[in-house]
């Protein structure tokens, strides 16, 4: 008589019972690693993406010599000011099309408990405590690069900023396409070829979606385009910038995160890591345009020093503006504090702490 191979009680029921029990065995298994890459992957994200580290105290050096005497000044650690570490200090830098300079310069600091973004422009002219001859803010990163920059800011801040982002001009275009443009009311027509800079812009006025090239024109003009040049091209920079931010925090939850990131990592300058990064990204996601400012530090901005112009702070008013909107310190940054050389109540040069970086007789 023939057997059946599936009959219910003969001998061939339990083969099939076993090939069920290997096969879920092998199910649960393959479940079971996937699970565990899961759990792995999580972990991971949960220790890489983090806030960054931030410094403790407003100059890490704790002493300083002054050139005068030589004599030095040590600041017992125990003595320095409370850091509030949900606040978060940078340097933002545009670079120009390769001379070295840079064409934008901003200092900001970014609140992650009250999700407040606070930022300040610095003028291309700013006048500043340096030892070389042209004494301008954008010939920080030229003469020293990104240590010369957060050197430079230090001394007009009176803390040293956490972190820097240096953007070219091709990672600003990557951005703006990354999340899909930009829609800007054109202020004017804007006609201008410099062959020199590779620079060419031409836009018409009016509202309208700018891709990374188109805005990339608009920020960068300066001369011929605005009558007040750099302070005119700063306000239109922070108009557009004002407009991205809206824009992207009304699109957050379609655009891609991880792309931006990209952009960050491939086509970027800076100290910040790829966790951190994406600590910040998510953190940015949670704000309300209405809490992101934008403010040019208050200077004379059509001085001169023996023909040369420059943009001379107005140190009171700056002052007030650190105090209020940068300082992530318990205490109030003064005078003594920062290093600015500007005019005093006699429109003479000095420098507020005294310690002149070149020859006091420059600018005589």
């Amino acid at each position: 008589m023939k057997l059946s191979g599936n009959k219910k009680n003969g001998r061939f029921a339990p083969e099939k019972q076993k090939r069920q029990y290997r096969a879920a065995k092998i199910l649960i298994a393959i479940l079971v690693v996937i699970l565990a890459i899961l759990v792995i992957f999580y972990v991971m994200l949960k220790i890489n993406v983090r806030p960054p580290e931030v410094n403790l105290v407003p100059k890490p050096t704790v002493s300083s010599v002054t050139a005068a005497t030589e004599a030095v000044v040590t600041v017992d650690p125990t003595e320095q000011p409370v850091r509030d570490k949900t606040k978060f200090t940078f340097v933002i830098l545009g670079m120009d099309n390769g001379f070295g300079n840079t064409d934008t310069m901003m200092v900001a600091t970014f609140d992650s408990t009250n999700y407040t973004l606070n930022v300040v422009s610095i003028p291309r002219d700013t006048l500043v405590n340096v030892s070389w001859n042209t004494k301008k803010a954008n010939t920080l990163y030229s003469n020293g690069g990104i240590e010369k920059v957060s050197d430079g800011m230090t001394a007009l801040l009176g803390f040293k900023p956490d972190h820097y982002v240096r953007i070219d001009l091709d990672a600003f275009q990557k951005l703006v396409d990354a999340v899909g443009g930009v829609y800007f009311d054109v202020p004017k027509d804007m006609n201008y070829d410099d062959d020199a800079q590779d620079l060419h812009i031409h836009l018409q006025a009016g509202r309208q979606l700018l891709d990374g090239d188109r805005a990339l024109q608009l920020v960068r003009a300066r001369e011929k385009v605005w009558a007040t040049g750099d302070i005119g091209r700063i306000e239109t920079q922070q108009d557009f910038l004002k407009s991205a931010v809206a824009q992207i925090l009304e699109k957050k939850n379609t655009i891609k995160l991880t792309a931006l990131i990209d952009i960050f990592l491939n086509n970027i300058d800076t100290d910040l890591t790829e966790g951190s990064l994406g600590w910040f990204a998510k953190e940015f996601l949670k704000m309300d345009a209405g809490k992101v400012s934008f403010e040019t530090i208050p200077a004379e901005y059509n001085d001169s020093v023996k023909g040369v112009s420059y943009c001379t702070i107005k140190l009171n008013e700056w002052l007030d503006i650190i105090n209020t909107k940068l300082n992530p310190f318990d205490h109030e940054i003064t005078e003594g504090d920062v290093s600015i050389l500007t005019r005093d109540a006699n429109e003479a040069l000095y420098v507020t702490d005294g310690n002149w970086a070149g020859k006091k007789s420059w600018g005589s």
